[in-house]
């Protein structure tokens, strides 16, 4: 019967074997979160109203207003003003990897929920189905509920950008907060849809509740584009996405130098949709 140090020593050799496999194995790039987490509360259930922007924290303000020193010496000579140089303006660098913006949330007059936001490829490599997870949760943080949904533009090129969008039918009640978390991607052997040119010729309502989009897409490449369409997105000036919709083209094949037509009907659409900015990406298949 082997002594208890040898019983040591043998544990202690295949924990450092385990180990060893460990970390030779390849990683999921992929499942890695590259933006920190979108959480959007609700603050009212309101059929057009998006959560407001985050509050801006007021400065401290100190306790005493400390008593001025005054100059130890008054210079017997007036001294020439130096001209001041504008100070040089410093580049923002924008963040890199991929990251979420605009994330915004409402409930519809049947209680369903729609989630809508902006994926951002702040890479150097264009990527493809991009996921994100989105969790639903009640006032005192507990989960109520989870969805799954991809970026709309089949690839998003290095520098681009895609809205997103998903949406709860008979969701749980007691939903407060929503949370949209990046998920898996894919670094895309492909190169990104390029040369569709979108045109918006005119904005009209049909009714008090439809907002209709109407334009033309315009093919500028050599390429033949099939199931050709456009998402189009209102976002208002705190950056939040308030709407999002999607119409194919007709014709939705677009041969080099054919243009199609669209529109993007924004039902429950709130009053003053309109006067935000709108937002036109397109997408296709090869």
């Amino acid at each position: 019967m082997p002594r208890p140090r040898y019983l040591l020593a043998l544990a202690g050799l295949l924990f450092a074997g385990l180990a060893a496999a460990l970390a030779s194995a390849p990683r999921d790039a992929g499942s890695q979160v590259f933006s920190p987490r979108a959480v959007v509360p609700m603050v009212a259930r309101d059929e057009g109203a998006p959560p407001p922007p985050p509050a801006t924290p007021t400065p401290f303000a100190p306790t005493a207003t400390p008593t001025p020193r005054p100059p130890t010496a008054t210079p017997t000579a007036a001294q020439p003003t130096p001209t001041p140089r504008p100070p040089t303006a410093t580049p923002t660098p924008a963040p890199s990897g991929l990251r979420l913006q605009g994330v915004n949330w409402y409930v519809n007059t049947t209680g369903t929920i729609y989630v809508m936001g902006i994926v951002v490829n702040g890479l150097s490599t264009p990527v493809e189905l991009v996921r994100i997870n989105v969790r639903f949760y009640n006032a005192s943080g507990q989960l109520l509920a989870t969805d799954t949904t991809y970026a709309d533009v089949s690839i998003i090129p290095a520098g681009g950008s895609s809205p997103f969008w998903t949406l709860l039918l008979n969701p749980p009640p007691g939903v407060a907060s929503v949370e949209a978390v990046l998920g898996t991607y894919s670094v895309s052997s492909r190169p990104p849809i390029t040369g569709l040119t979108p045109t918006v010729t005119n904005i009209y309502r049909s009714s008090s509740i439809a907002l209709r989009v109407v334009g033309t897409v315009r093919n500028d490449s050599s390429a033949t584009y099939q199931f050709t369409r456009v998402i189009a997105a209102y976002v208002d000036s705190a950056g939040y996405v308030i709407r999002i919709e999607t119409d194919y083209l007709e014709p939705s094949t677009l041969a080099p130098g054919q243009q199609g037509t669209f529109e993007a009907i924004f039902f429950n659409a709130p009053a003053g949709l309109e006067t935000n900015n709108l937002l036109i990406w397109t997408t296709a298949s090869r």
